[in-house]
């Protein structure tokens, strides 16, 4: 076989299953060869992206003359099952792509991809998902507002024989877009075959292709207007009924076939933007005969058209039947999309508004846990380029598996994962997608915008979700552990009474044994402080010191650590008469300055814990407990506070203790 690219960019052929062009067979997977770079390798695939393959002995991949050609042998049959036979006699699908770019070392193909049916034995070629008899003859119609879903209507007109006027009108002032899509659901991506889609957006439109969850580059639509009047968005654009040849992707648009029921899809912004933005769950489809005007549900009997009245997308009949969803938010700047790919399977797209690693979960439990409540959570991550997946019931990744026919891109500012499983669990390390049943989706990304896998820090959250119906729903709140009860009574004991009380008690209670009710108190905030800390090193396991919250708690409990060991080197205080040293002076100045610092920092670190339990999502009952213990010491600290500062002299309100002699009391600083 000799493949030849009039241009020098990297060139591949591959045979294809199924009945529309697709790199991934429908499914069913595809043989590939690549000419890229001087090499030629072979690789079979399922998925949109290419990773290993073989070298092909005898092949060549070569530049002549402005021409890149690529020969290789190979036998008709199939040897093994990562390999699709040459059968003559018979139509088969054959693809090809070439550099979007123009460059010879492999990369994005972009638009630059097609595929037609050939006949090996007669050297026959037709278009792929077409016949070689004639097309249907239907004449293009004439329909006025059919209805496609709420508040969107569409009208269309013939202009000629070969080409028609489509309008489009949204009751709102947001961005609007129309498509044509392949598939037997409601798709985006059309099954994996593509959509062929106009966007009305800043008062443009613009044509897109894609077989993703996502969109780039648009070319724009000659002819067209977008325009806003009355609270009412209207899209106008001509198009041919054929697929244009001089697409920039053979294949890429897709015909208007009148009197053949054919799938329109529609989606406008989720917030009224005019600017093109999300859609959220206004997106939805119609079938449509552009002959008759005939519409009705993708998979249903076609009816006569509709009035303009308001009509329900329906992911599925069968509420247990994974439906198809695309860019629903799951948590700020990260969104997922999913669709089958068979009864017992499904391809998830996660994409991150941002260039660091991004990760997505299934996760045991009612509550937002990377650990599933102790049970375990099912979870895959974009990093460095790869699609790992792990198993973990604790606050950490270990080593994971490499999955099959991922991929972990980054574009234009964004993160974009693709992987594919089955929806059943294969094994106790793996957690089943239930479609009909609200499940528990967990999400992180980094926290310092890199792609190799670090700390999510605050970045992390979930969802409960329906991947019947795509509903998402809020999870239950987390319940404090034993662990992390002791912790914030130990260092709200500490920080929001005990070492404040026993600080004022030095600065304005010198009255009999302050002396020993000082040393007293903060010998227990000491205690409690390193208890404090040990018991939340213990619960978060492997993932410490990433907040404000931790990294302050942190130089508190070093400090309080370091104060008393500062007091036993104390200098000697003077007797009376004595005068008191220099050195002794700026002691007593650090001791000072160190202690008020611990106080003003714990009560507000105590104050801040508080806060970062309500932000990590713990429930009421955590937070209304941490936030009582706080203001009782807290208030209690106040009142002594205040009472000292009324308290005149020697005699203090509240602890009237007779003075010992001054020499003791000497002899105890």
């Amino acid at each position: 076989i000799e493949v030849k690219l009039t241009g020098t960019g990297w060139v591949g052929v591959g045979f294809s299953q199924g009945s529309t062009t697709s790199m991934t067979g429908q499914g069913e997977g595809s043989d590939i060869v690549v000419c890229a770079d001087g090499e030629v390798l072979r690789y079979f695939t399922k998925v949109y992206m290419l990773s290993g393959g073989t070298a092909v002995s005898g092949a060549s991949c070569s530049q002549d003359s402005g021409v890149t050609t690529l020969s290789f042998s190979r036998t008709l049959a199939a040897a093994s099952d990562s390999e699709i036979a040459i059968t003559p006699g018979t139509e088969q699908q054959v693809i090809w792509a070439y550099s979007a770019a123009g460059s010879f070392t492999f990369d994005s193909h972009g638009y630059n991809t097609g595929s037609s049916m050939v006949n090996f034995a007669t050297d026959s070629v037709s278009e792929t998902g077409l016949t070689t008899t004639a097309a249907p003859t239907d004449a293009m119609g004439t329909a006025t507002d059919l209805a496609l879903g709420d508040a969107v209507s569409m009208s269309f007109e013939p202009l000629d024989d070969d080409s028609a006027k489509i309008e489009v009108k949204l009751t709102g002032t947001g961005w609007i877009g129309l498509g044509f899509s392949q598939g037997s659901s409601i798709s985006m991506t059309g099954g994996g075959d593509g959509s062929d889609l106009f966007v009305c957006a800043d008062g443009e439109v613009t044509r897109y292709l894609t077989s993703i969850y996502s969109v780039s580059t648009g070319e724009a639509v000659s002819g067209a207007t977008c325009t806003q009047e009355s609270g009412v968005t209207t899209m106008s654009f001509s198009r041919t009924l054929a697929a244009s040849s001089t697409s920039r992707r053979l294949s890429g648009e897709i015909a208007i076939t009148p009197g053949v029921s054919q799938q329109v899809i529609f989606a406008y912004s989720e917030d009224g933007s005019f600017t093109f933005n999300s859609h959220g769950y206004n997106v939805g489809g119609k079938m449509v005969d552009f002959s008759s005007g005939a519409i009705s549900e993708v998979g249903a009997t076609a009816t006569e058209p509709e009035s303009s009245a308001e009509t329900t997308t329906v992911l599925s009949s069968d509420p247990t039947e994974l439906g198809t969803v695309s860019g629903v938010s799951i948590g700020e700047g990260v969104t997922l999309s999913f669709e089958p790919l068979s009864t017992d399977s499904v391809q998830i797209e996660v994409k991150l508004d941002g260039t660091s690693w991004v990760g997505v979960g299934f996760s045991q439990g009612t509550v937002t846990s990377m650990t599933g409540q102790g049970d375990g959570a099912d979870i895959v991550v974009c990093a460095g380029g790869e699609v790992k997946r792990y198993f973990t019931t604790s606050y950490m990744l270990a080593s994971g598996t490499t999955v099959p026919g991922a991929s972990c891109t980054q574009e234009s500012g964004s993160t974009i994962m693709r992987f594919s499983r089955t929806l059943a669990a294969s094994g106790s390390s793996e957690i089943a997608i239930q479609p009909g049943s609200s499940q528990q989706v967990i999400w992180a990304y980094s926290d310092s915008g890199s792609f190799t896998l670090d700390s999510h820090g605050h970045n992390a959250g979930g969802c409960s979700i329906d991947f019947a119906t795509g509903k998402v729903s809020d999870s239950g709140k987390k319940s404090g552990t034993a662990l992390l009860f002791a912790h914030a009574i130990c260092m709200l004991v500490a920080w929001a009474g005990l070492g404040p009380i026993g600080a004022i008690i030095a600065r304005k209670l010198h009255v009999g044994k302050w002396f020993k009710y000082h040393r007293a108190l903060q010998c227990v905030t000491v205690l409690l402080t390193i208890l404090g800390f040990i018991f939340i090193v213990a619960e978060k396991e492997g993932e410490h010191f990433h907040s404000f919250h931790s990294i302050l708690g942190l130089v508190i409990v070093a400090l309080t650590i370091l104060q008393p060991l500062n007091a036993v080197v104390r200098p000697h205080n003077p007797v009376l008469g004595e005068e008191k040293s220099t050195l002794r002076t700026a002691w007593e100045w650090l001791h000072r300055i160190i202690g008020w610092l611990l106080v003003v920092g714990g009560i507000l670190n105590a104050i801040g814990g508080c806060l970062h339990a309500r932000e990590l999502d713990y429930d009421d009952t955590f937070f209304g407990v941490t936030l009582g213990i706080f203001m009782l010491f807290f208030m209690t600290f106040l009142c002594i506070t205040i009472l000292s500062f009324i308290s005149s002299g020697r005699t203090a309100v509240c602890l009237r203790i007779k003075e010992p002699e001054q020499q003791k009391i000497t002899d105890e600083k």
